[in-house]
């Protein structure tokens, strides 16, 4: 049987001399840096596009969140059974401690061993 040689890495050619500069590797050396910086600035226009969503979205919880804040100062506190969440502004109801008895059964377990 014949034994192929394992398939890896490709290894490059060593070679004492440099290869030779050419203009077809000038100019393709040329094309990917532009393409590449093309990509970055787009990446970049990108970013600090969202940046400027969240700081929006920042500013306007801000105000959100203060106008909240004057209006529960304005109002009497009240005291009853019912609570506010301060970050939904939802009333939420105390639950019941007190668990209602279960009603005694007819029946007697009885365990059996074998």
């Amino acid at each position: 049987m014949h034994r192929s040689a394992k398939r890896g890495k490709i290894i490059p050619k060593l070679s004492s001399m440099p290869r030779q500069r050419s203009e077809a590797t000038t100019y393709l050396t040329v094309y990917k840096n532009v393409v590449e910086k093309e990509r970055l600035k787009k990446e970049l226009e990108n970013l600090e596009r969202r940046c400027n969503q969240i700081k929006e979205r920042l500013a306007i919880l801000d105000e959100e969140t203060n106008k909240e804040l004057k209006s529960k100062s304005q109002q009497p506190i009240q005291s009853s059974k019912s609570t506010v969440n301060k970050l939904t502004s939802k009333k939420l109801e105390k639950p019941q401690t007190r668990t209602p008895e279960q009603p005694k059964s007819k029946f007697k377990t009885i365990t059996l061993g074998y």
